[in-house]
């Protein structure tokens, strides 16, 4: 098999400046685990101004082949509303291994505002791609092939963004976290999360409030319809993971009950990780674990991420990623496995009683971004687990953790990651898979940035 590009990432230096865009090639997840063809990450010359502190990477299907929308947000980080500029790069497009620039320095506009200024997540439905927001409580619509061939500048969007506040009651306080496509009996649909918090100056933490679940159908023109909510799930949610595992519809949303601590301590059993039914007439919160009682355990922490294959069996491993951070803002975290069929029988299990697996731990574990992704093979066994661990790149297989293994380490050089901090990761060969399918779930990285002091950094929690 050959070898393709399998994900792209922007990683900063210490000081969170002078970024780059990196690619890692391989062979994408087979019948069986293999990391050997994976490829040190190597450069696309995709251009980042020195100072830009986040730079997002997004994927998508320009028809049978993969595009990279990069969001170079250039306001400080933590300042709202922010400032972001569009490049748009064809990996397959380039000269050697060059990506070709499609577009670059682009800002969208709708009338006179800015939209899209801090993207958290793209989903995709056929030829059009939708934006979701942190800044903002409006989806941005872009057609696979608006921002091609534009020159620097304001663009114009040709479709008008949607107003999921407004459709939705949402307080002003919402915040926008993820974003997929679903289809059923037929039917498009989108499901947006917001995370619910009055944000403070540092060294205040973010007051929080139950997340918010939105229901949309897409019309036949493309613009989103507002169907429902769910209004009562757990604090700080973070993500959407889709799975059919087992032939049950499961939207699986890992919360970590409150702010992300610096001290050392949890949000306890505010913490949690809920299933939803994405397709019941009346979306339901199911609970199914929660952070210990406990707010300084000694192995369970906040509910941080989870990682699922999307199709499969209900004996397939499922992932867990708990985390806190100390004083000196290194991480300490444990990552449980379980099945998912044995997860779906749970309600409402402390971690400590969930019967969970430890597959890795750590203590004072420096690096703030951590997330895991499950890159579902041909067959179970060769399914892979890709594990952003502070911002190391770790590799290895979902159905036996730690075997084999691959790990691209902080650094500049042969096998490292080309810096210090990895702020956004795509995984592009999961894109091209879910576009086949006509699907469009979380397929990327990201960091969950703590509250530092403002000589350090000053982004709120995410």
């Amino acid at each position: 098999m050959a070898n393709e590009l399998l994900l792209s990432y922007s990683v900063l230096d210490g000081g969170y400046q002078n970024g780059l865009i990196k690619k890692i090639e391989g062979e994408p997840a087979g019948s069986t685990a293999e990391v050997n063809s994976i490829t040190d990450p190597d450069e696309t010359y995709v251009p980042l101004g020195p100072t830009e502190p986040d730079p997002k990477m997004f994927s998508f299907a320009y028809g049978r082949d993969p595009a990279i929308l990069v969001a170079r947000v250039t306001s400080s980080v933590g300042s709202q509303p922010s400032s972001c500029l569009y490049t748009l790069a064809a990996p397959e497009a380039g000269c050697g291994k060059a990506w070709k620039i499609l577009s670059r320095d682009v800002s969208l506009y709708s009338g006179s505002t800015q939209m899209a200024t801090n993207p958290y997540g793209v989903a995709q439905v056929g030829n059009m791609l939708y934006i979701i927001d942190y800044d903002s409580q409006k989806i941005t619509l872009l057609g696979v092939n608006e921002l091609n061939g534009l020159e620097a500048g304001s663009h114009s969007l040709a479709y008008t963004p949607y107003n999921v506040g407004t459709a939705a009651g949402l307080t002003a306080n919402a915040k926008g976290q993820a974003i997929i496509a679903l289809t059923n009996g037929g039917t498009a649909y989108l499901f947006a999360l917001y995370a619910v918090a009055d944000l403070h100056p540092y060294p205040t933490p973010p007051d929080y409030y139950p997340s918010v679940l939105v229901r949309m159908t897409i019309a036949a023109n493309g613009t989103p319809q507002y169907v429902d909510k769910l209004n009562t799930l757990a604090l700080n949610a973070q993500e959407l993971i889709f799975t059919n595992a087992g032939g049950v519809n499961s939207l699986f949303i890992p919360a970590i009950g409150g702010p992300q601590k610096s001290d050392g301590t949890t949000n306890g059993i505010a913490s949690t990780l809920d299933e939803v039914d994405p397709f019941a007439a009346s979306m339901v919160r199911n609970i199914r674990i929660t952070g210990n009682p406990s707010a300084t355990p000694n192995t369970a922490y906040d509910i941080r991420a989870f990682a699922a294959p999307s199709a499969g069996s209900g004996s397939s491993p499922v992932y867990i990623l708990t985390g806190t951070m100390g004083a000196n803002y290194n991480q300490n975290w444990r990552l449980y496995s379980i099945s998912l069929a044995n997860l779906r029988s749970l309600v409402n299990q402390p971690l400590s009683a969930a019967g969970l697996t430890t597959a890795d731990s750590g203590t004072n574990a420096p690096g703030n971004f951590w997330d895991i992704f499950y890159e579902a093979g041909t067959a179970a066994a060769g399914s892979r687990l890709w594990f952003l661990k502070g911002s190391p790149v770790y590799i290895t297989a979902a159905e036996e953790y730690g075997d084999p293994e691959q790990l691209f380490d902080t650094g500049y050089g042969a096998g490292k990651i080309g810096g210090m901090n990895v702020d956004s990761v795509t995984l592009v060969t999961e894109t091209m898979k879910q576009a086949a399918l006509g699907i469009s779930l979380k397929r990327g990285l990201r960091a969950i940035a703590p509250v530092l002091p403002p000589a350090e950094e000053t982004e709120e929690d995410k």
